[in-house]
């Protein structure tokens, strides 16, 4: 937990500095990029995650990944349940049969939220998972059991990551070319240098906290469950992982 707020007031300390370096012009465009992809992600990602479901095949290739792990991880679970209750014939048709039916026929309440309280994520994934578990989210998704829901539900998140990530780098590019412009002519106009550094460590400590977003976002996929235990002690990083802007962007599951 504490290297954990030692590298946020870290990224903090570095991105005012950088501010004051650069001073409030150079450092508002790279601010107002930053503000620009999440504004446009935020409006744009459900038509971008529209786009890519419909014209890709990437929702299908995760949806069948994430299915086979559920089918194998289940049929594990059959075989050894059969084997502990004393089968002694041939597992493999049996183990097969009973797969497919525990794959067809959804667990009972209770179980399906044991069972998704259960996975390996982050505490916030996994309530996300629970809340969303319902006839609405099935239809809005096209899925009728528990398994499938799963399996499309972990699509439509990587769909969403993939859509947040093009919208932010093309607006980051487009600003881009327009900073080098207005840096160039910027450099020639020393005026107000006081005041324009000043107000670039406020906007680099702005930017400072979208890294930290980002950083905790990564740090939550890296570490799973343990995450919540390590930001837990800490008042700070449950605040900053509680008002996270991109996380809310990239759990926004929409048609």
């Amino acid at each position: 937990m504490y290297y954990i707020i030692f590298c946020v007031i870290a990224i903090l300390i570095l991105s005012a500095l950088i501010g004051l370096k650069r001073g409030l012009f150079k450092t508002l465009f790279g601010f107002l990029a930053v503000i620009l992809a999440l504004g446009a992600t935020y409006f744009v990602s459900p038509y971008v995650s529209s786009f890519i479901v419909e014209n890709t095949e990437i929702d299908e290739y995760v949806e069948q990944k994430v299915y086979k792990k559920i089918e194998t991880d289940t049929q594990k679970n059959v075989a050894e349940s059969l084997k502990n209750s004393g089968v002694t014939t041939d597992l493999s048709k049996l183990t097969k049969e009973e797969t497919k039916f525990l794959m067809e026929n959804d667990p009972d309440k209770a179980t399906q939220v044991q069972r998704l309280d259960s996975l390996n994520l982050p505490d916030y994934i996994r309530k996300l998972y629970i809340e969303n578990n319902n006839d609405d989210v099935y239809k809005l998704l096209g899925v009728e059991s528990f398994y499938k829901y799963i399996s499309q539900y972990t699509a439509r998140l990587v769909v969403n990551v993939i859509s947040l990530a093009v919208t932010f780098l093309a607006i980051r590019l487009v600003l881009l070319i327009i900073s080098l412009i207005i840096r160039k002519t910027m450099e020639e106009e020393p005026i107000l240098s006081g005041i324009d550094r000043f107000f670039g460590m406020i906007l680099g400590l702005a930017v400072g906290l979208v890294v930290v977003w980002i950083f905790m976002i990564i740090a939550s996929i890296a570490f799973g469950s343990e995450y919540d235990t390590m930001i837990g002690g800490n008042e700070i990083l449950i605040k900053l992982n509680e008002y996270n802007l991109l996380l809310r962007i990239l759990t926004n599951i929409s048609a």
